[in-house]
């Protein structure tokens, strides 16, 4: 799977973040908060990128009770999924997956703005 950042800012909000999208666009993943600033955001997403297989990644159901994927630098969130899952089992598939291949994530794209 081809994974690639983004940094922009976000549509509802106006407040910038990254988000990790697979091949197809769809995102998979995010900064779990937004930014000050693009410059912000995109030294987020670097740092998300250079740490991606180090990162403590947890398995955690949600308000509706639906399982999802964090990851975290001690009590600091550095990333969740984009998305609940059906089953835990595809919970921990995805944060393997997203611990496993991001390192080779092409992106984010230098700062243009903000």
């Amino acid at each position: 799977m081809a994974l690639r950042f983004t940094v922009a800012t976000g549509a509802s909000t106006g407040k910038p973040s990254w988000w990790l999208l697979d091949d197809d666009g769809r995102r998979i993943a995010w900064a779990g908060t937004f930014y000050k600033s693009i410059a912000d955001a995109h030294a987020a997403a670097l740092a998300f990128k250079a740490g991606a297989q180090s990162w403590r990644y947890e398995i955690y159901m949600d308000d509706k009770d639906q399982p999802r994927w964090r990851a975290k630098d001690g009590k600091k969130l550095v990333a969740a999924g984009h998305a609940p899952f059906r089953t835990r089992s595809e919970a921990v598939t995805a944060a393997h997956s997203v611990s496993k291949d991001t390192t080779y994530a092409s992106g984010p794209n230098p700062p243009t703005g903000g």
